[in-house]
């Protein structure tokens, strides 16, 4: 009996349902994803690295804000000029009312794979995205200096997508895949479930057998 008893123990053990690893956002792997940098120099640490994907063909705005970065514009010039980066200059820094400072300003640069940072020919709210292209934005600060990190296959590969309900919610189709994942992956531990009350309702009619029939034999 101390068997069964073990045994029981051991189905029971396995029914633990673990939940399924999350699933990886993913990198900037095609032509029409877009790498974008932000350095901040002394406004805050490290650089950031994104990416907005399938982004080509978007204004250079609309991918940004889509990589979750948020991008204040100013009161006269509106978005064509960013004048603060997630937050960054304060408003008693910076007021963003009009024109920012000639020697504390974020600057717009653009690439293409392995080539030297640009200028923007356009602004945010203007410049067109292509395929192969990489974005960033640089806090200047005292003359203009590119960025540091290169728009190169390492920056590439360091860029991920963003985890955020707002991203799922401008990329339909993505959200749609990731609520019919969630799906399945519901319906894998349900089915799982099911089979571990079917084996342990079979060995606990086993050991129910086993012992009426020592108890007859007795």
């Amino acid at each position: 009996m101390n068997r069964l008893l073990a045994a029981v123990a051991l189905v029971l053990s396995g029914l633990v349902i673990t939940a399924p690893p999350a699933t990886a956002h993913g990198q900037c792997e095609g032509p029409s994803d877009v790498p974008i940098l932000i350095e901040y120099g002394s406004l805050a640490g490290a650089p950031t690295t994104v990416c907005a994907q399938g982004a080509a063909g978007m204004r250079a705005l609309d991918a940004l804000t889509m990589a979750g970065i948020e991008i204040e514009g100013t009161v006269e010039y509106g978005d064509s000029v960013v004048c603060r980066v997630n937050g960054l200059p304060d408003e008693e820094t910076e007021p963003c009312t009009s024109m920012p400072a000639a020697d504390a300003y974020w600057a717009f640069y653009m690439a293409t794979d392995g080539a030297p940072w640009q200028y923007a020919e356009s602004g945010v709210s203007e410049q067109v995205l292509a395929e192969g292209d990489y974005v960033a934005l640089s806090f200047q600060e005292g003359g203009e200096s590119l960025p540091t990190l290169a728009a190169d296959a390492q920056l590439r590969a360091d860029a991920h997508a963003p985890a955020s309900d707002a991203n799922a919610a401008d990329e339909p189709e993505a959200h749609e895949a990731a609520d019919a994942t969630d799906e399945s992956d519901d319906g894998g531990a349900d089915l799982g479930l099911v089979i571990g009350i079917v084996v342990l309702l079979a060995v606990v009619g086993a050991a129910a057998v086993i012992l009426a029939r020592r108890r007859s034999n007795t």
